[in-house]
């Protein structure tokens, strides 16, 4: 069972993701662990969806390559509208400078896909709790 909000419903995840099919495989994952998911294939439609449900979104899960907007400038937006917002990078490559990078300016963790239903649990949970 996901974490709840103050208003009794389950958490929230924003996925932030170009690619449409692994948008569509996180969400189901996503869903399937009790979560709201909201969805979003540009780093812009990221922040205008984070603006509009900040309070609701426990977690932003963000794709760190993106085709409108790098990733550090997604990180720093999403952390301008709330700067307590709660960032776990994914990314289907091996970890790197620029993923050493967004860890020191403060995203919470790192997941590579393709990943476990139970790994992907693992890191949002640990995430949110903290």
């Amino acid at each position: 069972m996901s974490p709840k909000d103050s208003a009794g419903k389950p958490a929230s995840v924003l996925i932030i993701d170009d690619d449409e099919m692994s948008l569509e495989v996180l969400s189901e994952m996503i869903e399937e662990l009790d979560y709201e998911v909201y969805r979003a294939n540009t780093g812009k439609k990221g922040f205008e969806i984070y603006a509009e449900n900040s309070s609701e979104i426990a977690l932003v899960l963000l794709d760190m390559v993106m085709p409108d907007l790098d990733c550090e400038t997604v990180f720093l937006g999403l952390r301008k509208i709330n700067p307590q917002c709660k960032v776990l990078l994914s990314t289907g490559m091996d970890m790197n400078d620029e993923a050493e990078n967004m860890l020191e300016l403060g995203c919470e963790g790192y997941i590579q896909k393709p990943c476990s239903l139970e790994d992907l649990e693992e890191k949002i949970r640990s995430i949110i709790e903290r």
